[in-house]
């Protein structure tokens, strides 16, 4: 977890940066695809025997592709939605945070049980370029975008936007150490696999 979130400290506003010097569409793809990449890495060296330290790149690697493009999701959602209609996008967007780790908590013991832990590591690999490749051909863009300049906040902005991200990741960093060790504290302590998955 660490490998795979630890570079969007360096990557996020990088990644505006980009978006806005080559584009929306460049950056959200190239971040998916990263995605997909960095899972099959991860996978191979599972599987060859590669040892942790290329699994962990590979996990860096889809990192990157999946901050940018949590980054660029926020955008997108802004873009294509009024502002009535954003409040409900971003539930949709953030929702699926969630939602993806409930759903692999379900499928991925049973899926390590049955094939190892690279038959889990490939499902995230597939999983990946399947949404690589369909957001590739499926992008559309913006046609009621408003024009948005890359500016400098204010101070006062610049204090609260500071408060709100401390608070966001201190709920992060408490809720992924609950999803690294609550399941396996459990199953430790004589839980099945399945009670563990299902916290």
């Amino acid at each position: 977890i660490g490998a795979y979130l630890a570079p969007g400290v360096f990557v996020a506003l990088p990644g505006v940066v980009l978006a806005r010097h080559f584009g929306d569409r460049a950056v959200a793809i190239g971040s998916a695809w990263l995605l997909a990449l960095g899972g099959t890495v991860a996978a191979l060296a599972v599987q060859e025997g590669w040892g942790s330290l290329p699994i962990a790149l590979g996990r860096a690697i889809g990192g990157i592709g999946a901050v940018g493009m949590s980054v660029m999701q926020s955008k997108m959602a802004a873009d294509r939605f009024t502002p009535k209609q954003l409040p409900l996008a971003m539930a949709v967007v953030l929702v699926t945070v969630p939602s993806g780790i409930g759903l692999a908590h379900g499928i991925l013991p049973a899926l390590v049980w049955a094939g190892g832990i690279a038959a889990a590591f490939w499902l995230g690999a597939v999983a990946a370029i399947v949404a690589a490749v369909l957001f590739t051909f499926a992008w559309t863009e913006a046609t009621h975008a408003v024009p948005r300049s890359l500016a400098w906040p204010s101070r006062r902005e610049l204090v609260l936007v500071s408060i709100a991200g401390l608070i966001w990741m201190v709920y992060n960093a408490g809720w992924f150490n609950r999803l690294a060790w609550m399941p396996s504290l459990l199953v430790a302590r004589g839980q099945p696999a399945w009670g563990g998955a299902a916290v």
